[in-house]
C-alpha cells in the first residue's frame, strides 16, 4: 500500500474515534450511542405475543413498511422480539404487520418524525396475536323411532348475516361440512321422503372452534303398504290368467293368490314390513318363474311385482347322445352306423365320431327311443331310453360292442412310403401325420428310402387319415379303414406331385 493511502486511512479512523468514542466529544455533543449508532436515526423493534397467554411468540414474521417504499422483513426470536430495524428516516406513518399460524395476522401503525426522537433505545412496537377460530358444522339426520341414520334427506342451514346453504345427507345420515360460519344462531331445516319435516338450532359462540355437530331427529309418517303381482308371457307380453302366485317376505310373511284375466293378482295386505319380498308363479304350459323386490322404509301405498314366464318347450331342448365303445378294451368305436327310432314314427341315423359319439337333437317327444348300432367290422348292438314330462335335457345311450378279429392279440400298425410321382424316386424328410378314432394321432418323417418307421397304436377299428406334406410338393391325404378283415400291418404308398 502507498504512503499516501495509509495517511488517508489513518485520518478516517482518527475522525471515527473522535466523533463516536472520545469521552470529551460525547460529553459536549452527545450524538453517538454506545453501539456506534447515531441518535437521530429512528430504530424500530417489534415484540409479538399471545393475547390470551401474554407469552412471547417465536418465529412470527414481521413486515415493517413506511413512506418512500420502505419495507423490511424480520422474524421474532425466542423472546418474541425482532432485530432492531434501522432506516426509518423519512417522516410519516409506519406499519408493522405480524403473522404466524395458527394466529390471525395483526398490524400496528405509528407516526415518526425525521431525526427524532434523540434516543439510543429502539422504538418497541407491541403486537398481540389471537389464535384464529374457524368453526364448521355438520348436520346428522336420524329416525326418531329407530335411531337409524336417514340418507337422502335435504338440509337447509340458515344463520347470521343472511347465511344460507343446502346439502343432502349420505347413507350415514351426515351432511358435508358447512364452513365460513360467523358467531351466532344457526337453524337446520330437514325434509326426507316418508318423514315429517324437522328443525333444530345451534348457537356458535365467539370461542367455538373446529367442527361442531347438529342432530335432527325425524318422525316417520304412517306407511300402509299393499302388493299386487302381475304374471305375463315373456314371448308375447300377454297376461297369463290362472297363474298361482306365492308371496313370501319379512317376519315369516307368506300368502298366495291367483291371477285374473288381466294377469294381476288381488292385493296382498296385512302389516307388510320393510324388507325383501319374493314372488313365485306357476301356470300350465309354462316354466315356473320368480321375482324379488326390496321394500324400503319409505315405500308406501300399492307396490307391484312383475313375473315373466317362459313357455315349456321341453321337446325342443331335449337331445340323445349315443356312445359306442369296445366292451373288451373300453375304447370308443368311430364310424359306427347308428339308427334311432321313437314315438310318432320318429327315425334318425348317423355315424359316431372319433370319440365314439353321435348326438341327435330335438324336438324329441315323450316316449321310448331305441338305438341300433353296427360297426365297420360288422359288430352290432342296441340300447334304449325313455323321455317323460320331467326330462328336458340330454339322455345317454351307451352301447358296448364285442369286436373280434383273426389276430386279436396282435397290434395294428402303419408304415408309409413316399415317392416323387414323376421321377419315381423316394422323397426324404416328408412329414407324415396319421389321425384316427379314439383320438389317435402320430407323426413321423421319411428316411433316405422315403419310408417312415412302423407306426403302432392304431388298434381301434375305424377310419384313419394319412396326410403327407413336403416343401415343393402338394399335400396329399389318404384314408384307410381298419376292420376285422384287414386288422394288422398296413404299408401305404403315397406319391407326391411337385409344385
Amino acid at each position: 500500500m502507498s504512503k499516501k493511502k495509509l495517511i488517508v486511512l489513518a485520518s478516517i479512523v482518527f475522525l471515527a474515534l473522535v466523533f463516536c468514542v472520545s469521552p470529551v466529544w460525547a460529553a459536549t455533543n452527545d450524538l453517538c450511542c454506545s453501539d456506534g449508532g447515531s441518535k437521530y436515526m429512528n430504530r424500530l423493534q417489534a415484540y409479538v405475543y399471545d393475547v390470551d397467554t401474554d407469552k412471547p411468540i417465536r418465529g412470527a414474521e414481521v413486515i415493517f413498511a413506511g413512506p418512500g417504499s420502505y419495507q423490511v422483513k424480520d422474524y421474532t426470536n425466542s423472546k418474541g422480539k425482532t432485530s432492531e430495524i434501522r432506516g426509518a428516516n423519512i417522516a410519516g406513518n409506519y406499519t408493522a404487520t405480524a403473522s404466524i399460524a395458527p394466529y390471525k395476522s395483526e398490524s400496528v401503525s405509528l407516526s415518526l418524525e425525521s431525526k427524532s426522537p434523540y434516543e439510543c433505545a429502539p422504538i418497541v412496537i407491541r403486537i398481540g396475536l389471537k389464535k384464529s377460530c374457524e368453526p364448521s358444522l355438520k348436520v346428522f339426520v336420524y329416525d326418531k323411532d329407530t335411531n337409524n341414520p336417514i340418507g337422502g334427506a335435504s338440509v337447509s342451514l340458515s344463520g347470521p348475516g343472511s347465511y344460507s346453504a343446502e346439502d343432502t345427507t349420505v347413507v350415514t345420515g351426515w351432511t358435508d361440512r358447512f364452513a365460513g360460519l360467523q358467531p351466532g344462531s344457526y337453524t337446520a331445516s330437514v325434509i326426507a321422503d316418508g318423514y315429517d319435516s324437522g328443525i333444530a338450532e345451534k348457537n356458535i359462540g365467539e370461542n367455538d372452534c373446529g367442527q361442531l355437530e347438529l342432530k335432527v331427529g325425524l318422525k316417520a309418517k304412517p306407511c300402509d303398504r299393499v302388493i299386487s303381482v302381475y304374471v305375463y308371457d315373456q314371448d308375447t307380453n300377454n297376461p297369463i290368467s290362472g297363474a298361482i302366485v306365492i308371496l313370501g317376505g319379512p317376519e315369516l310373511y307368506s300368502s298366495s293368490g291367483k291371477t285374473g284375466s288381466d294377469g294381476w293378482t288381488g292385493l296382498f295386505e296385512g302389516e307388510l314390513e320393510p324388507g325383501e319380498y319374493s314372488a313365485s308363479a306357476t301356470a300350465t304350459g309354462y316354466h315356473t318363474g320368480s321375482a324379488v323386490t326390496f321394500v324400503g322404509e319409505n315405500d308406501c301405498g300399492q307396490l307391484e311385482i312383475k313375473i315373466g314366464l317362459k313357455k315349456d318347450q321341453c321337446e325342443d331342448s331335449r337331445s340323445l347322445q349315443i356312445y359306442v365303445y369296445n366292451s373288451t378294451t373300453n375304447t370308443p368305436i368311430a364310424s359306427a352306423a347308428v339308427t334311432v327310432t321313437g314315438p310318432n314314427y320318429y327315425s334318425a341315423n348317423g355315424v359316431t365320431d372319433s370319440n365314439g359319439i353321435l348326438i341327435l337333437t330335438g324336438p324329441l317327444k315323450d316316449g321310448f327311443y331305441t338305438a341300433n348300432v353296427i360297426s365297420v367290422a360288422g359288430a352290432t348292438g342296441s340300447g334304449s331310453v325313455t323321455f317323460n314330462g320331467n326330462i328336458c335335457g340330454k339322455l345317454d345311450i351307451r352301447i358296448g360292442l364285442k369286436l373280434c378279429c383273426p389276430n386279436c392279440n396282435s397290434s395294428n400298425s402303419f408304415q408309409v412310403i413316399v415317392y416323387d410321382d414323376v421321377t419315381n424316386k423316394p422323397i426324404r424328410g416328408a412329414k407324415v401325420l396319421i389321425t384316427g378314432p379314439g383320438g389317435y394321432s402320430v407323426c413321423d418323417y421319411t428316411n433316405s428310402k422315403g419310408k417312415t418307421g412302423v407306426l403302432k397304436g392304431a388298434n381301434t377299428y375305424g377310419t384313419y387319415h394319412i396326410e403327407v406334406s413336403m416343401d415343393g410338393y402338394s399335400n396329399k391325404i389318404r384314408s384307410v379303414t381298419v376292420g376285422q378283415s384287414n386288422y394288422g400291418e398296413h404299408i401305404v404308398t403315397i406319391r407326391l406331385n411337385s409344385i
